[in-house]
């Protein structure tokens, strides 16, 4: 089935519908897995922006030196966030060692 694509043929299948609806009003008309995939991409980037309050949390921690909220904070950083999160967690993290 549709599934079984490889990677590297997606962006051609989610890509094909991209010029015609800039609205996303062809949603309802695409594949259920192009459909999982937006899906996907819209709780990922509220998460983002979840982990990226969490972020300014562990900062503020830091800087009142609790070393061990901020490390609870940041691991769940490390596990939740994009590239660029889970690698400021880390740094932070580091510093805290």
């Amino acid at each position: 089935g549709p599934l079984d694509l490889p990677s590297g043929e997606w962006p051609e299948v989610s890509g094909g519908a991209e010029p015609e609806s800039p609205g996303g009003s062809i949603e309802a008309k695409e594949s259920t897995a192009t459909e999982l995939a937006s899906s996907q991409w819209q709780t990922d980037s509220t998460l983002w922006d979840e982990v990226s309050t969490k972020l300014d949390l562990a900062r503020a921690y830091v800087d009142m030196a609790d070393a061990e909220a901020a490390r609870a904070i940041l691991e769940e950083v490390a596990a939740e966030g994009n590239e660029a999160q889970r690698a400021e967690a880390k740094e932070i993290l580091a510093r805290l060692a």
